[in-house]
């Protein structure tokens, strides 16, 4: 569905010339189920780190699941996302605060 989504959106560029306009693709609610899954992954993954104190990396997620992680975890007081590392091994940690 990204892959659609994103080659989509380059040939819309390439036709309109325009730069500041984003395609999304959602077909039978398939991004809402996905943002579902990665918010119940976070909760329970903020829940743990929480409790131990150790931070956990999320590795092989791709530049838009990140997002929807960082900004369901941005108002947790308990914890704190960041994403480390270039290219293919961009990856994300889920903190302790």
């Amino acid at each position: 569905m990204e892959s659609l989504q994103f080659i989509l959106a380059v040939r819309l560029k390439t036709l309109t010339g325009e730069e500041d306009f984003e395609i999304f693709v959602d077909v039978d609610s398939w991004r809402r189920q996905k943002e579902n899954r990665l918010s119940k992954m976070a909760q329970e993954l903020a829940e743990k780190v929480a409790q131990t104190g150790n931070a956990e990396p999320l590795y092989n997620l791709s530049p838009s699941e990140r997002r929807v992680i960082h900004t369901i975890l941005t108002d947790n007081p308990q914890v704190t996302t960041i994403s480390e590392g270039e290219g293919q091994d961009r990856h994300l940690i889920i903190k302790p605060r």
